[in-house]
Parts: C-alpha cells; sequence; structure tokens
C-alpha cells in the first residue's frame, strides 16, 4: 500500500509494506501535536463564539419584543390624552 509522507520541502508517495513504519522525524511528530492543539483551541472558540452569538440572539429577540410592547402602549397613551380630531369654530366665527 502506497503511504503519503510528509517533506519540509514536498510531499511525495512512499511504496512502504502494511508492516513497515514510515519514518517520521521528531520533528513532524512536534508539527503535527502543535496542529492538532491549535485545532482544539480553534474548535473550542468556535464554540464559544456560537454560545455568544446564540445568546445575543435570544436577546435581540427579547429586546425587540419589549420594544414593540412599549410602541403600542405609548400609542395607547397617546390617543388617551390628545384627542382624536376635534373640530373646533374657526376663530373668524
Amino acid at each position: 500500500m502506497n503511504r503519503f509522507v510528509l517533506s519540509r520541502d514536498y510531499a511525495y508517495i512512499s511504496a512502504a509494506n502494511d508492516n513497515e513504519e514510515c519514518p517520521m522525524t521528531q520533528d513532524h511528530e512536534a508539527r503535527i501535536e502543535q496542529l492538532e492543539i491549535d485545532l482544539a483551541h480553534a474548535n473550542r472558540t468556535i464554540e464559544d463564539l456560537n454560545s455568544v452569538a446564540v445568546a445575543h440572539g435570544k436577546q435581540i429577540d427579547r429586546l425587540t419584543q419589549l420594544l414593540a410592547k412599549m410602541t403600542d402602549q405609548m400609542e395607547e397613551l397617546a390617543e388617551q390624552v390628545l384627542p382624536a380630531h376635534r373640530i373646533d369654530k374657526p376663530p373668524h366665527y
């Protein structure tokens, strides 16, 4: 079976048997380990940002509903305080 072996300069295919070990230097192992650590941190950051975005969405929905309710209350108060349409005689009568 062919295996991909990574090199610093280029990638090449090595014709290695299944029972043979692919030579991997300490440098490659360290680089892969660092990539795994970075991926774990990136995944955690994505999860944290997602939870913040969901919380903000809920808060925006709640505030939108509250604003609509307060707008309706203000319109009702305005109707009670201000007469709808008064017909007064003009001053020259």
